[in-house]
């Protein structure tokens, strides 16, 4: 619930470019947050565009421009895939670049196995 707190920089950058706030920087101001006052709830406000806001939700990082990009991108390789031999006979399909959220989500499963890569290789029989 102190996410924030890691990131407390961004907080304040962000509450000074959309609210005009000068949050304070201390612990007992951060913990005004949590306790739903005005801070809490301009926090729950932020605009999607925010640091804050793409901290806390990886696909926010890009914009409707920058999906809008990813689409054209993958649709031009997957119409000069279909053109080449290699299409003409179904082999080696282009993948699409990952997005910000597929990239979190990558990371988050390759950061599980490792914390537990203890349990698998008892599990395995190779400790």
């Amino acid at each position: 619930m102190r996410a924030w707190i890691d990131a407390r920089a961004e907080l304040v950058a962000d509450f000074r470019q959309y609210y005009g706030v000068a949050l304070p920087l201390d612990d007992e101001g951060m913990d005004a947050i949590a306790d739903g006052t005005m801070y809490g709830i301009l926090w729950e406000q932020l605009p999607k565009e925010s640091r804050t806001a793409r901290r806390d939700c990886p696909d926010l990082i890009w914009g409707d421009s920058e999906r809008l990009l990813w689409s054209i991108e993958y649709s031009l390789r997957i119409l000069t895939w279909q053109k080449s031999k290699d299409g003409s006979k179904g082999r080696n399909r282009p993948k699409p670049l990952q997005t910000p959220m597929e990239r979190h989500r990558n990371r988050q499963a390759a950061d599980a196995a490792l914390a537990h890569k203890a349990e698998i290789d008892k599990v395995l029989g190779m400790v």
